[in-house]
């Protein structure tokens, strides 16, 4: 399902009906509009676009770092057959976002709506940080350990 047939939906469906599909949807999420407001993730901390990634807090904690092939895409959603590393960082959680799913934030307007509703490819993805230390979970330190 792609962000322009949800919108185009949208338009064809009375209000009452849009809110009770969207309201059964868990995975849905709602906004409320802030002006000159950054978008937050769960960690509280402001997205980068193609740096922010929601991630399973079971697998990745607030804070990890990841190394990730991400899938490129032609102008009109398809897979390109290219990855290109990238350095993220997981900010972010979500209804979706369960086991070895990873949402990557592409920021707002037009194109970021686009892109965000093709991007259903696969990649890998590296966890940055050593099991058993303090950069395995890195905002569960307290501060006098964090120098």
């Amino acid at each position: 399902m792609s962000l322009k047939a949800i919108k185009k939906w949208v338009l064809a469906n009375d209000d009452e009906v849009v809110r009770e599909v969207l309201e059964q949807n868990t995975s849905f999420v709602f906004f409320q509009p802030k002006a000159a407001a950054p978008v937050t993730g769960t960690a509280g901390i402001p997205l980068l676009p193609m740096a922010s990634v929601a991630g399973d807090r079971s697998l990745f904690p607030m804070g990890t770092p990841i190394l990730a092939e991400v899938p490129l895409l032609n102008a009109d959603g398809t897979w390109s057959g290219a990855h290109q590393l990238r350095l993220l960082i997981v900010l972010d959680t979500g209804g979706a976002v369960k086991q070895n799913h990873l949402d990557l934030y592409h920021g707002i307007g037009a194109r970021a709506g686009i892109d965000a509703g093709h991007y259903r490819h696969f990649g890998r993805v590296w966890k940055l940080g050593l099991e058993n230390s303090p950069t395995q979970s890195p905002w569960l330190l307290s501060p006098e350990k964090k120098d």
